[in-house]
């Protein structure tokens, strides 16, 4: 799966960034640091697709919670379950009184990022205070994705140069240690036969 993320990448560029990162970002986030490294993609362009498609995914499941919480369907659902009031009343007070470390908390929880960011819209947060605290949030896991992608690409190049010193110095030890071995054989006979 990712080596097929890395080719999809490395041919059709910046076409395929923004469904790719929509369907799995920090994995397409580490692909564009390494090709970035390797000198295949423009460093800002790549960036900027992966932070506009963060915060549009972002925006999506804002507008999910806020206007889905109106399904006819869903109310009455969440009528039958007992403690849901409470823990809509509970989730509400935090998103308001909290929202910088519930923002952080629901970005950065793998699994949790999808439900955290809906509740968010669900809880009447207002749009702009969303954004202002979503955006950097996004802004610096896309960096830091980013970064460790070009790192892993840096030293998959030193990898590299090291796999082209080995292919030159492997068979140069191996003569010489063919070598070493027939001149200790050769002299370890000599000697035996000046013992005898």
């Amino acid at each position: 799966m990712h080596l097929d993320i890395v080719h999809l990448i490395f041919v059709y560029r910046y076409w395929v960034l923004l469904p790719l990162v929509l369907l799995e970002g920090p994995l397409v986030g580490l692909a564009c640091g390494v090709l970035v490294s390797l000198g295949y993609l423009n460093p800002a362009a790549a960036f900027a697709i992966l932070v506009a498609a963060d915060a549009g995914k972002d925006v999506c499941y804002y507008a999910l919670g806020r206007y889905g919480r109106r399904s006819q369907a869903l109310v009455a659902r969440l009528r039958s379950w007992k403690k849901a009031a409470e823990w809509s009343r509970r989730l509400n007070e935090h998103w308001h009184r909290h929202t910088r470390r519930m923002m952080l908390l629901s970005k950065l929880a793998y699994g949790l990022s999808t439900p955290g960011l809906i509740s968010a819209g669900a809880a009447d947060l207002p749009f702009t205070r969303f954004l202002r605290h979503s955006l950097p949030i996004s802004l610096l896991q896309c960096a830091g994705f980013m970064g460790m992608g070009a790192l892993l690409g840096r030293s998959w190049q030193a990898a590299g140069r090291f796999a082209q010193l080995a292919e030159v110095l492997i068979p140069v030890l191996a003569v010489a240690i063919a070598v070493c071995a027939h001149l200790a054989k050769r002299y370890l006979r000599k000697k035996a036969a000046l013992v005898w």
